[in-house]
């Protein structure tokens, strides 16, 4: 059985406590001999119940008590008992746990649980494949993807991994209910969860993933789409539009596919994909 850091100071301050109170019973001395038969009165010189000079004569020498011995056994244990104490109060540093919860996903160091002795700062770095990204919890708080983690107690590590959105992606909209087709470039900016994106005039909007699915939506213009990640730099959806004109037609649905054009690319939008705010 492993012994915690409380635990062991504990112990190590039971036994201290012990060898001194054996060294204090040790020291103390002994009481008076007292008459038999009385525990309270002591026998003294002249005592008419003292023994006779026929009996003192025929006492044994073994009544008379003889001085103890030094407590060697006693001292010999107590400096074991006080050196145990040292160790596990002063010297000794306790152990703390890094638990470390991996997605198949993602690799990276620390690559499994482990122990530190207290005190250790551990380095954490963490990486997911093109076109996730890692997201790391360090106590179930969401930190940076490499960082420290300084060992004063048990911590735990979680990495997981979402799908990458960051950067500039081309739009293509067909609308179902007219003959109509134009394209959009959103450039996203945030992390694997949440973040806002930015189009090619300007306008802003937010989006949401959850798993493979993601969903945006424009914060001025009652237009917003849903879809999911067919590949690592392409997505397709449906987008609902509520009394918005698309090159001065009105655009109620359409069905959209996009493709991951690069951090830095910006798109160019098509003459077709002017917007108006008639019938808002």
């Amino acid at each position: 059985m492993k012994f915690t850091n409380l635990q062991h100071k504990t112990v190590s301050l039971i036994v201290l406590a012990t060898f001194v109170s054996l060294l204090y019973f040790s020291a103390t001395p002994a009481p008076a001999a007292t008459r038999a038969g009385n525990s309270e009165t002591a026998i003294a010189p002249g005592d008419s119940g003292a023994p006779s000079f026929i009996e003192e004569e025929g006492t044994p020498e073994g009544f008379v008590k003889k001085p103890g011995k030094f407590p060697w056994l006693i001292v010999g244990l107590g400096v074991v008992a006080v050196g145990a104490a040292l160790y596990f109060l002063v010297i000794k540093k306790p152990k703390y746990t890094l638990s470390v919860t991996l997605d198949a996903n993602c690799t990276g160091t620390p690559a499994a649980t482990g122990k530190y002795t207290k005190g250790t700062v551990v380095n954490y770095n963490y990486t997911a494949p093109a076109g996730y990204l890692a997201q790391v919890k360090l106590d179930g708080v969401d930190v940076l993807a490499s960082g420290t983690v300084t060992m004063d107690k048990d911590h735990a590590i979680t990495v997981t991994s979402a799908r990458d959105i960051r950067g500039a992606w081309t739009f293509n909209f067909k609308a179902t209910n007219i003959v109509k087709n134009w394209s959009w470039t959103l450039t996203f900016t945030g992390d694997g969860k949440s973040g806002i994106f930015t189009d090619n005039f300007g306008d802003k909007g937010t989006y949401t993933i959850t798993g493979n699915t993601v969903t945006w939506r424009f914060n001025t213009w009652d237009i917003s789409g849903t879809g999911t990640f067919t590949g690592v730099n392409t997505m397709a959806g449906t987008a609902t539009f509520h009394g918005v004109l698309i090159g001065g037609v009105l655009v109620t649905a359409a069905n959209w596919t996009a493709i991951h054009s690069g951090a830095t690319a910006f798109g160019t939008a098509s003459a077709a994909s002017v917007k108006t705010k008639s019938g808002i």
